[in-house]
């Protein structure tokens, strides 16, 4: 049998982005080996299309020595000689089309950037990186795979609202440019008061628990719940808003109604493919910058939010697009039935 090894290394995003190689090769007949590391395992260790699961951290801030990056580097290196196909999706996105600091193109003009990464989707990207270059393997979306029983604990936790328009809202991502915290307050209030019937679940970290408020429409969840938890949640709520962030990217993988505020990345790399999407693109001159903005030096900053500009959406337009969601409401996937087996969202 042909033998595949594949290595993802990343963000929740940066996975699921990439999860849709897997079954084609699978269906090419290769036994597949994946290489990925903890947000990775959150992603693809139920998938069975997967033959050998390898958990592994490269990045241990315990041993960053010259000597460990060489045994690492080494290691891949033998890998790739034992293998029939051998991918590496490290810089498949970052770098190739999210310029990094330490790159020069990182510092080109915003224009050229624009023209060389904005009219690719990433799931199109990962394909290609893979050397999977045909037709038919484009506009292609995620695949994620739960149990019965992390189906059933999501499903009782939304039983309380079965009749309810229920919203997922994340309060931000990893970088700067990924925050929807100044603005939920508002937003969500003003949204409730137009549609009582609405309960908002709200996720983030602990950072993100500071800026959550108390209403009786509004779940809090975050620091509360785990990113998979919140991930499968995605699929069987009415409507996910957030960031350019796993989150929205894995509500896409399952055709769930979302609105993404997109800041750094383009509407077409982050939800090219997706159906049921109502995303935005920030109105800031300088959006897409297709800049991987882990500080703010670069970056024209919003005085009242001391966050980069793109950040600051109009908040008319994502009511909007909220509307149009709860125009098109149709009845909730809260009552499927389950047979044991991890299933593809």
């Amino acid at each position: 049998m042909k033998k595949a090894y594949l290595v993802r290394y990343g963000a929740y995003g940066d996975h699921v982005h990439m999860s849709c190689v897997i079954p084609v090769f699978k269906q090419l007949g290769y036994h597949i080996t994946f290489e990925y590391n903890y947000k990775g395992a959150q992603i693809h260790f139920y998938n069975p299309n997967i033959d050998r699961h390898i958990m592994h951290e490269p990045f241990d801030k315990k041993n960053t020595s010259e000597e460990a990056m060489k045994k690492r580097y080494y290691r891949l290196l033998d890998m790739e000689n034992q293998f029939d196909v051998f991918v590496n999706f490290t810089h498949s996105l970052e770098d190739a089309l999210i310029a990094s600091e330490k790159t020069a193109e990182y510092f080109w003009p915003l224009r050229l950037r624009r023209e060389k990464n904005t009219n690719i989707c990433y799931y199109d990207q990962s394909m290609m990186w893979a050397g999977l270059t045909k037709p038919e393997y484009m506009g292609k979306t995620g695949e994620i795979y739960f149990t019965q029983k992390e189906h059933n604990h999501v499903l009782k936790q939304l039983e309380h609202y079965k009749d309810k328009f229920v919203v997922l809202w994340a309060l931000r991502g990893t970088m700067y440019q990924k925050a929807v915290y100044p603005m939920a307050k508002e937003l969500c209030t003003k949204w409730i008061e137009r549609y009582p019937n609405s309960v908002i679940i709200t996720t983030g970290d602990e950072f993100c628990k500071q800026f959550e408020w108390e209403h009786p429409n509004v779940i809090h969840k975050s620091a509360r719940m785990p990113f998979r938890q919140a991930l499968l949640m995605s699929k069987y709520v009415d409507l996910v808003v957030t960031p350019e962030t796993g989150l929205g990217i894995g509500a896409g993988a399952f055709g769930t109604p979302k609105i993404m505020l997109l800041t750094a990345a383009s509407i077409k790399n982050i939800v090219g493919n997706d159906s049921n999407d109502f995303s935005l693109q920030s109105e800031a001159w300088c959006s897409p910058c297709t800049r991987a903005i882990y500080n703010t030096y670069n970056c024209e900053i919003d005085p009242k939010t001391k966050l980069p500009i793109c950040v600051s959406f109009d908040k008319d337009k994502i009511l909007n697009q909220m509307e149009k969601v709860y125009d098109l409401h149709r009845v909730p996937k809260r009552n499927e039935v389950l047979d044991g087996r991890p299933i593809y969202m």
